[in-house]
């Protein structure tokens, strides 16, 4: 089974998945064709991994995370994506979603589930010349059968994370206006608002013990990396720099966080300690999206 950070990068032209060793500071190269491959995550046993990508599109994208407001940029240019599921021995790669439009996968923790998000076009009644897109989460078996709906609100619902214990998915919704993070019970009852920021609030992980969340918000007028309590208290802001820091992903031994930021150009890989302190630079340019 595999280990390490799973990163996106564009080094090469366009979005692959890579598999970065922080120890020995190698990189290997996992996906290669002309479409967009992102948001790689390792099966609870490390046996495979799924990932978001267009391949089957053909277009090529540049991923634009941030709009020229710094808001995050999401409906367009995530048409035609899939989820995809890789077997790490042989990278042999199958198509796991066939209706498009799925994307930001997250494992539950006995691997027999996986959560996903899904735009599905709305129409607006009264114009049936405007079709508005609605994303919400939703639930599939490990062999993308018995696909549920959690979510069903006005605003857009994205980022499923799974706790360690699998008894409750954080997620990042709009539902009031505002990006804000919350957590239900898997099976979308019991929700619980955790933020409530002027700014926005995103993308939030549990850590491998579940005392903890780490997520990206802009409350202060660009993205930092936080944590809190699973209950939204004691939130810590871990990063203060004038340059985006976003996507927060935890150590497999809960010590560290890496995440993606700007402050040298590029997205690239930094890492701070969970409890806050000195940013190490890993040398590595990318977005990561998870670490075992």
């Amino acid at each position: 089974s595999g280990g390490g950070i799973l990163i996106a990068s564009e080094q090469d032209g366009d979005w692959e998945v890579f598999l970065v060793d922080p120890e020995e500071n190698l990189a290997h190269q996992l996906t290669d064709n002309r479409a967009y491959d992102t948001r790689a995550l390792w099966s609870p046993d490390g046996t495979h991994l799924t990932f978001t990508s267009d391949r089957l599109e053909g277009k090529e994208y540049d991923a634009t995370l941030f709009g020229d407001d710094q808001t995050q940029v999401q409906g367009e240019e995530t048409q035609g994506r899939s989820i995809y599921i890789m077997q790490f021995e042989d990278l042999e790669v199958v198509q796991f979603t066939t209706d498009g439009n799925a994307d930001h996968a997250s494992w539950s923790p006995d691997g027999s589930q996986i959560a996903f998000v899904h735009d599905l076009p709305v129409d607006e009644p009264g114009d049936q010349a405007f079709r508005r897109y609605d994303v919400e989460i939703y639930t599939m078996d490990a062999d993308g059968n018995n696909v549920q709906r959690l979510t069903d609100s006005p605003g857009e619902d994205w980022f499923p994370s799974w706790s360690p214990d699998g008894s409750r998915l954080a997620f990042t919704s709009q539902r009031t206006g505002d990006w804000e993070i919350y957590t239900m019970d898997p099976d979308g009852n019991n929700v619980q608002q955790l933020t409530n920021s002027p700014g926005q609030d995103w993308d939030a992980r549990w850590s491998p013990d579940g005392s903890r969340l780490a997520f990206a918000s802009q409350r202060t007028g660009n993205w930092d990396i936080y944590t809190m309590d699973p209950d939204g208290n004691n939130v810590q802001q871990l990063t203060d720099h004038g340059r985006h820091d976003v996507t927060p992903i935890w150590s497999p031994d809960g010590s560290h966080i890496a995440f993606a930021s700007q402050r040298t150009g590029p997205w690239e890989v930094f890492v701070v300690a969970s409890g806050g302190g000195d940013i190490k630079r890993l040398g590595f340019g990318g977005i990561p999206s998870d670490w075992r």
